[in-house]
């Protein structure tokens, strides 16, 4: 699993609140986590290669 964005890996700015679960990782967990808002494109693209060679080995 990859959580891509700042609320993925952190909640953003509704991970306190009562409706939210806060990051992905509170849920299931998580293999790369890529931050910021919006993540570059490339940054993006370096995580999933990450998570699909960590898988590989």
């Amino acid at each position: 699993v990859v959580a891509i964005g700042e609320c993925a890996c952190s909640g953003g700015i509704f991970g306190e609140s009562y409706a939210s679960c806060g990051r992905v990782a509170n849920v299931i967990p998580v293999d790369v986590t890529v931050p910021g808002c919006p993540p570059p494109p490339v940054d993006i693209l370096r995580g999933i290669l990450s998570a699909v060679s960590a898988r590989a080995q």
